[in-house]
Order: structure tokens, then C-alpha cells, then sequence
């Protein structure tokens, strides 16, 4: 019924009348719960844990209501996690107070290595049981009015009562077959708690395996070489004050506001770098070009809110100056 209202006003009114006669029934909601999976066999298997739950929590024997509640559950195969996502180096460079002094660069050892492969695969669970122990958690995380006990006995019947679709037996197939060359390959890949993964230049899926240190100081070091920077003894919170001033006193108080800004926000941007491997030869600096950046500094205006008004404001007023100004 809620599909055919279009406007959106509309059917937040719809909305906002049809929940709390659904509550007071014991029916779900308007709103729709998004369960999410990490692969399609995992999303079949899913929508059988969801049909038994229904059966087993829900006594709902008319068929227009049942139809009802599967309506207001949506399940969501999303990207699966990856050895790409534990690298963190932009967290690293963002948290760490940068040093003042320069340091010597040139030779870092073996402490760092680089992994010429794609770390963009994915981190596969431990064992079947494991998987499908994360969809019946995923499905039972939206009952949240039945007691912990009863959640966790019906978890445990689940597993064993849902039966296992044909593609998740196909997909451990595969990964047991595969499995010693799944090992062989990722064996790179695991570094410890006081390491970081920086990305390739130019291979975006190849990284640099390196101590925390060598990276901050990697990162202070071209800075303070590159002419266009320069070293200023202000702290992070007067550097944002000043920021924030500036752009107040440019924008006015209207349209600061409505570019979502505010004097709280911390609008400060960090930098982060990349290796690049021409430069480098086994944590050794091999490039010769006096005042070369041997990583590349990327400044990043991750906090800002509102970054596509940002960017047409950028393409606007760099059109008008391509046509009309003078570009040299």
C-alpha cells in the first residue's frame, strides 16, 4: 500500500499513522530492516533462517499479516571484507603527532617490504559453521523484544534446522578445493600491531608493509622538503579556529551555514602518502633526484561535510577561469 504513495510528505504521514497501530497489534513497523551478507549463497541461506525465525517467534496465522512482516525485512548482499581493509594508513597518519626534525630516510631496511600482489581479496570465514552463524546473528539482530535467552537457544536450533542452500555447499566446495592456495597466496599479508600497509603509487592494489614510525617519518620528512610547504609551530585545535574564521569571513554567515560548515566541525585537512617503488629498492631509497618526493603527499578533506557542493563549486569556477581568465 505504502509503494502507491508517491509524495514523499505523504507517506511519512501514512507512516507516522500506520506504526503505532501496528506496535499496538504486535506487527512490525513501516520500516524496513536491512539484514546484510557478505555473498549471494549467504543471502539464500539467510532467507531461510528468516522463514523459520518467522515461524518459530512470530504466531501469525493470517496470511495478508505474514506477507506483511517478510515485506519489512530486505536482505543486502554488501562487498565482503578484504586484506585491503585492514591497511588503516590513513587512520596512522591521522592520529599521530607529526615530529619536527628531519630524519635520514635513505636506508629503512628490511623492516620494510613490499607485497607485489592484490590485496584486494577476500578474508574468508574459518570454517561453514562460522558463515552461517554470522546470518542467523544478522537475521536475529532486528527481534530485538525477544529475551537474550531465547535467542540464543534459537540460534543454536537454527543451525542445525535450516537447511543449507545448494549454492553455499557449491561456494565451500570451491573453498576447500582451493584452500591451500588460498593460504600459500595471503601468507604475505598478515603484519603486526605495530605495522602499517601503504598502497602502491601505481599498483593501487599492491602495498608496502612498514613499522608505524618509518611512515610518520616518511611523511614528516617530504613535507618539510617539498618547497611548497612550509613548517608552522600552531596546534591542530588554532589551526581549525583560524579555518574556520577564514571561511566564515569568505562565505558569510548565510551561505556558511548552508554549505552545512560550522565553527565545532574540525576542518582541518591531514595527509596521507603513497610509496612509489621506482624510488625504493628493499626499504632502500635508490632515487637520486635532489628534492624528489619519493612518496606522494595526498592531502585529504575527508571531514568535510558537503563535499559535492565543494566539488561544483570547484568545476564552476574553473570553467569561468578555462573561458575567461588567464590560465597560464
Amino acid at each position: 500500500m505504502l509503494k502507491h504513495v508517491k509524495i514523499p510528505h505523504r507517506r511519512l504521514k501514512a507512516k507516522k499513522r500506520l506504526d503505532p497501530w501496528l506496535v499496538a497489534r504486535g506487527y512490525f513497523d513501516t520500516k524496513v530492516r536491512l539484514t546484510e551478507v557478505t555473498n549471494q549463497p549467504a543471502a539464500d541461506y539467510a532467507k531461510h533462517v528468516l522463514s523459520i525465525c518467522m515461524k518459530s517467534i512470530l504466531v501469525v496465522p493470517i496470511a495478508c499479516v505474514r506477507l506483511w512482516t517478510f515485506s519489512r525485512f530486505k536482505i543486502v548482499v554488501k562487498k565482503p571484507r578484504t586484506f585491503m581493509d585492514s591497511w588503516k594508513h590513513t587512520t596512522v597518519a591521522k592520529e599521530h603527532v607529526p615530529t619536527m626534525e628531519l630524519h635520514d630516510v635513505c636506508f629503512l631496511g628490511p623492516s620494510v617490504r613490499q607485497i607485489e600482489k592484490d590485496w584486494k581479496i577476500e578474508v574468508r570465514p574459518a570454517c561453514l559453521d562460522d558463515e552461517l552463524r554470522s546470518c542467523i546473528d544478522a537475521v536475529l539482530l532486528h527481534f530485538g523484544d525477544v529475551p537474550a535467552a531465547c535467542v540464543q537457544s534459537l540460534s543454536r536450533f537454527l543451525l542445525g534446522a535450516a537447511p543449507v542452500p545448494g549454492s553455499v555447499k557449491q561456494r565451500w566446495a570451491y573453498i576447500n578445493d582451493t584452500v591451500d592456495l588460498y593460504e600459500a597466496y595471503s601468507a604475505d599479508f598478515h603484519f603486526g600491531p605495530l605495522e602499517v600497509v601503504i598502497p602502491d603509487d601505481k599498483a593501487k592494489k599492491s602495498g608496502w608493509i612498514m613499522p608505524r614510525w618509518a611512515y610518520i617519518q616518511l611523511l614528516c620528512t617530504f613535507c618539510m622538503l617539498a618547497h611548497t610547504w612550509t613548517l608552522l609551530t600552531v596546534d591542530v585545535e588554532a589551526a581549525n579556529a583560524a579555518l574556520c574564521r577564514k571561511l566564515l569571513e569568505i562565505l558569510g554567515d548565510d551561505l556558511f551555514k548552508r554549505v552545512g560548515l560550522s565553527m565545532q566541525f574540525l576542518l582541518v585537512p591531514y595527509v596521507y602518502g603513497t610509496m612509489k617503488s621506482k624510488c625504493w629498492n628493499a626499504g632502500v631509497k635508490i632515487c637520486q633526484k635532489s628534492g624528489h618526493s619519493c612518496i606522494r603527499k595526498i592531502v585529504s578533506y575527508f571531514a568535510w561535510p558537503k563535499k559535492h557542493v565543494w566539488r561544483s563549486a570547484h568545476r564552476a569556477l574553473e570553467t569561468i577561469a578555462k573561458q575567461f581568465g588567464d590560465t597560464r
